[in-house]
C-alpha cells in the first residue's frame, strides 16, 4: 500500500521507536498505542479539517407524519412576554415524568403570557383530544393564574381561536405530574377543515406566587398526547406530536409572520441525492420576512469553517423572487454578530430534482475578538414570494474546521501530538472538555480519533491516520477496552 511524503523504511521505523517511547509512558493505553502503530504504518498522509458536530443534519431525529406540503412548527415554539418560558432539565425528575426533559411557563404580576404551541396535523371532521402532564415547581406554586389548553386553526399568518379551556390552579400540585385534557369537535363543513391544528399550552393571567420578593408561579408541562376520534364513531386515532416531551432538538427555527421553517417529511423522495426520507425546509410568503433554522456548535477557534448543505427547490412551490443564505453567526447571550460574508444562493441556482452543495467559508485569526464566542450556522430564506408560498428544501448538512495551526490534538499546546496528548485525553474522557479536539465541549472517542488523525511523527511531520476500516477500528477499540480494564485491576 502506498504511503504518503516521507515514507519508507527508515521514516517508518522512526516513527515505531517514537511510539514505542510514548508507550512507555502510559501503560494503561499501551496496546491501543500499539494498535495505532499498525495503523500509522499503513495510512500516513497530510492532516485534513475535521468535522464539526451538526446535530440532526439530515433533519430526520424527530420522526414526522408524511405530508403533500410542509408546514410547521412542528417543533414546539416556547416563548413569553411578562413571564419567562423556555425548556429544563428537572433532576431528580418528579414522579410521572417522561424522560428528562420538560418545558416550563412563568407568570408574574406584569400582564402577557407564558405560552407553548405546535402545530401537528391538518384538520378533519371529528374529535380531537389532547391530553398534557402538568405539574408545580416546587417552590414556585402558581396561585391564581389558570393553566389553559387552547386550539386554533392556522394558515400562513393569521389563525383562529378553535376552543379555550382553563385549568385552575388547583387541577396540578408539586408532587407529581397529572394529566389534563381538553376536547374540540370539528363538524361537518367547519371552515377549519383542510387548515392546521395548532395546540397551544398558555397561562396568560398575573399570578403573585407564594414569594412575595419573588412573584410569580411556574407550571411544568410534559407527555403531550393527540387522539382523533372520526365523526361517524369507532376508537380515537392517535395524531403524532413532535417533541412529545420537550426533548432537545439541534435544529431551532427562526420566521417573522407569514413565512415558516423546520422538517418536512414528504410522501416520498423529493431528491435523487437526499439523506433519508426527510428534509429541512423554508417556505416564503408575499409578505416578505425570513424564515430558516440555526444550530450552536460549541466555542469558536482560530481557523476556517465550512459549512456545507445540499439545498434544492420544491417542485410544487418553485421560489422566484426569494433567495436563501448560509452563514456563520457568533454568539453569546446579548451579542450575535455575522462572520466574516454570507453566501448567497438565488433560486435559478437550484432544481427540483437533485439537491445541489452550497457552502460558506469563514476564516478566524489568531487575533479575532471572535475567539471564545459560540459558533452558529444559519440556514435562512429572506425576500418575498409575491406567487405566494414557496419552499426550499435542504438536507445533508456539514461543517468542518481545519485549525490554523493544524493541531487540535495538541492538548497540551506543546507543537506535537503525541503520547503526552494521549495521556490528558486518557484523563479528560467522559470528565472534561480539555482533550476536546472536534470542538463539541466534551472529550470522547471521536477526540480521540482526531489525536490518531493528527499523531505527529518524528522529524516534525504531522500524519494524518485516516479513519479505518470498522474492522481494524473494531480490533482497536476492543484492544483498548482490554487494556483499561487490566489497567483497573492494578
Amino acid at each position: 500500500m502506498p504511503c504518503g511524503e516521507g515514507s519508507g523504511p527508515i521514516f517508518r521505523d522512526r516513527a515505531i521507536t517514537h511510539l514505542k517511547e510514548v508507550t512507555s509512558m502510559h501503560r494503561q493505553f499501551g496496546v491501543l498505542a500499539a494498535a495505532t502503530i499498525v495503523l500509522a504504518g499503513l495510512f500516513v498522509h497530510p492532516a485534513s479539517a475535521i468535522p464539526v458536530v451538526v446535530k440532526d443534519s439530515s433533519f430526520e431525529d424527530l420522526v414526522r407524519a408524511p405530508m403533500a406540503d410542509p408546514f410547521a412548527p412542528r417543533n414546539w415554539e416556547i416563548f413569553s412576554q411578562g413571564g419567562q418560558a423556555g425548556r429544563a432539565t428537572l433532576d431528580p425528575p418528579l414522579p410521572g415524568q417522561t424522560g428528562t426533559d420538560i418545558a416550563f411557563l412563568d407568570k408574574d404580576l406584569d400582564g402577557g403570557f407564558a405560552v407553548a404551541f405546535l402545530d401537528v396535523t391538518v384538520i378533519e371532521e371529528g374529535t380531537y383530544n389532547l391530553t398534557v402532564d402538568l405539574a408545580h415547581q416546587p417552590g414556585r406554586e402558581p396561585t391564581s393564574a389558570p393553566f389553559k389548553i387552547n386550539f386554533e386553526e392556522v394558515g400562513f399568518g393569521a389563525f383562529q381561536l378553535l376552543g379555550s379551556n382553563p385549568f385552575p390552579v388547583g387541577t396540578a400540585n408539586d408532587e407529581g405530574f397529572t394529566d389534563v385534557s381538553a376536547s374540540v369537535n370539528i363538524p361537518a363543513g367547519s371552515s377549519a377543515i383542510g387548515h392546521y391544528l395548532r395546540l397551544v399550552l398558555v397561562t396568560d393571567d398575573p399570578e403573585p406566587g407564594t414569594d412575595p420578593l419573588n412573584p410569580g408561579g411556574r407550571y411544568l408541562l410534559d407527555n403531550v398526547r393527540l387522539t382523533r376520534t372520526p365523526a361517524g364513531g369507532g376508537a380515537p386515532q392517535d395524531i403524532f406530536v413532535g417533541e412529545s416531551s420537550f426533548q432537545r432538538n439541534g435544529w431551532f427555527r427562526t420566521w417573522t409572520d407569514g413565512n415558516t421553517a423546520g422538517q418536512y417529511r414528504p410522501p416520498a423522495p423529493v431528491f435523487s441525492n437526499q439523506q433519508g426520507d426527510q428534509l429541512g425546509f423554508a417556505t416564503m410568503s408575499d409578505q416578505g420576512g425570513h424564515a430558516g433554522v440555526f444550530q450552536d456548535h460549541g466555542t469558536i477557534q482560530a481557523g476556517t469553517y465550512t459549512l456545507t448543505a445540499g439545498i434544492g427547490a420544491d417542485p410544487t412551490a418553485v421560489p422566484t423572487d426569494s433567495y436563501l443564505v448560509l452563514k456563520f453567526e457568533a454568539v453569546d447571550p446579548g451579542f450575535k454578530e455575522l462572520i466574516d460574508d454570507q453566501t448567497i444562493i438565488a433560486p435559478t441556482e437550484l432544481n427540483t430534482t437533485t439537491l445541489t452543495d452550497k457552502s460558506n467559508v469563514v476564516v478566524i485569526e489568531e487575533d479575532s475578538p471572535l475567539i471564545g464566542r459560540q459558533l452558529r450556522s444559519v440556514i435562512v430564506a429572506e425576500g418575498g414570494e409575491f406567487g405566494g408560498p414557496r419552499t426550499y428544501l435542504f438536507d445533508n448538512v456539514r461543517i468542518d474546521f481545519a485549525p490554523l495551526g493544524g493541531l487540535t490534538a495538541d492538548f497540551n499546546d506543546d507543537t506535537f501530538v503525541d503520547g503526552a496528548d494521549l495521556a490528558i485525553w486518557k484523563g479528560a474522557v467522559g470528565v472534561n472538555a480539555l482533550a476536546d479536539a472536534d470542538l463539541d465541549n466534551d472529550s470522547d472517542g471521536a477526540d480521540f480519533l482526531a489525536w490518531q488523525q493528527q499523531l505527529t511523527l518524528p522529524p516534525g511531520q504531522v500524519g494524518a491516520v485516516p479513519e479505518p476500516a470498522a474492522g481494524a477500528m473494531a480490533v482497536v477499540l476492543a484492544i483498548a477496552a482490554l487494556a483499561a480494564r487490566r489497567a483497573d485491576r492494578v
